[in-house]
């Protein structure tokens, strides 16, 4: 280590940045996404924000007044994971040739199946963007929890990272 240190910092460097160049195709990106919304908290966490801000954003803007297939494909630019941008994607089609939105979610299964509900009940009551604003609001209070549950998890775990950084230093 002492011999060879700036090896192992230019491979970790190098290998940043070759990851980062990875994640910015879209084919990595769409690994990269795939991998978010796997990994048993974070995936859990992720899929829930992504899914808030689906529903906050394409809320405010049905409450606008843009039109829906216009109001989809901006959800699918700012919705930050290119899986469910993709399931976007199919919804906008499949609202295109004139099916419901919530028909078009649940077949895709990236999105939970009460917020399908929800969205399938404001389209049959014509309040989508209040039941939009009211699963967005569910969603916010979800990652609330999961990143309060998520801090007490790794508050031991970094705990005992630096316990033993600490001993390897001391040794």
């Amino acid at each position: 280590l002492k011999q060879g240190w700036y090896s192992i910092l230019l491979f970790v460097i190098f290998g940043g940045m070759a990851f980062q160049y990875y994640a910015g195709t879209s084919f990595g990106r769409l690994h990269v996404d795939q991998l978010k919304l796997i990994f048993p908290l974070l995936g859990r966490l992720s899929r829930l924000a992504a899914i808030s801000r689906f529903a906050r954003t394409l809320g405010m803007l049905v409450a606008s007044g843009v039109p829906l297939l216009q109001s989809l494909e901006i959800v699918k630019e700012v919705i930050g994971n290119e899986i469910l941008a993709r399931a976007i994607g199919n919804v906008h089609a499949a609202v295109e040739k004139g099916e419901r939105i919530s028909e078009s979610l649940a077949v895709s299964e990236e999105f939970p199946l009460d917020a399908v509900q929800m969205i399938s009940v404001g389209e049959e009551t014509g309040k989508l963007d209040e039941m939009l604003d009211k699963i967005a609001d569910f969603y916010d209070r979800w990652v609330d929890y999961t990143v309060k549950k998520l801090t007490t998890v790794l508050e031991p775990l970094l705990l005992a990272f630096m316990g033993a950084l600490v001993g390897f230093i001391m040794a």
